[in-house]
């Protein structure tokens, strides 16, 4: 694994299918983790709809997949191992919460194994590690300090669902056993996003290295120009707009990022 982490953080309009599978495409990333809404085929995006389901797990080829989602175990991790994927880590069944003074076991409890895997401890050992800190958060609410929560069996039971629900299905036991670069999607089994497929048709192969900020930079730019012949003022704005993508596309681009 590289010593030096190339992070991306998709969040909120990024955090869809189309920007999910445009990072995976142009980054290539190692390591996808994974934290929202789940179900037993698919991970949930920021507009509702999957962006890792069943149609496009392929594109998790060569890769350590680590989700906080529920029931995504179920069926998309194997599917993910299937078509190539080297771990996945996810939950079976609903992972559950608590809001209180009791979310920081909650929170130990989700986090643990990422932390453990990207500090070199393998798979094996980050659920051994999560599972250690599931049984002392259940004995804290059960027989320690934390008894005395009103809503401690509860607490403790949830805990325990959580530990049960894990399922780690891999190929491999830690990050510096996936080969640098992770194999690529293969040309059988192109893009679905329709923006990607038409720059490839466009500009061949190097459409595929046109990254989705410089796409809607070039789009934004071309718009403002129609615009301008009914409204400058929006004419501006799209120009404006589309200008900005294209130098933090290029400053990304500088910074490796």
């Amino acid at each position: 694994m590289k010593n030096v982490c190339d992070l991306s953080d998709l969040q909120n309009f990024d955090a869809v299918r189309f920007g999910v599978e445009d990072n995976l495409y142009t980054k290539n990333p190692e390591l996808f983790v994974f934290y929202d809404h789940g179900n037993e085929d698919r991970l949930v995006g920021y507009d509702s709809s999957p962006v890792i389901d069943l149609e496009n797990a392929f594109r998790l080829k060569g890769r350590l997949v680590y989700t906080l989602a529920c029931l995504a175990g179920k069926e998309l991790g194997p599917k993910i191992i299937k078509e190539g994927g080297l771990a996945f880590w996810g939950y079976k069944d609903s992972f559950g919460f608590y809001i209180g003074d009791a979310e920081i076991a909650f929170q130990e409890q989700a986090n643990v194994g990422i932390i453990a895997l990207t500090q070199g401890f393998s798979l094996s050992e980050a659920v051994a590690k999560f599972i250690e800190i599931s049984n002392y958060w259940r004995d804290y609410y059960t027989s320690g300090e934390g008894k005395s929560d009103p809503d401690s069996t509860f607490i403790a039971a949830r805990l325990v669902n959580n530990r049960d629900i894990l399922t780690v299905p891999r190929v491999i036991e830690k990050l510096n056993e996936i080969p640098v670069p992770p194999p690529t999607p293969s040309p059988s089994q192109p893009t679905t996003c329709p923006f990607r497929k038409l720059a490839i048709k466009l500009f061949g192969k190097l459409g595929e290295k046109i990254s989705r900020k410089f796409g809607v930079g070039i789009l934004s730019i071309f718009s403002g120009m129609l615009l301008s012949i009914f409204s400058p003022f929006f004419a501006f704005l799209f120009f404006f707009f589309g200008l900005s993508l294209l130098l933090l596309d290029f400053v990304e681009r500088q910074s490796g990022g």
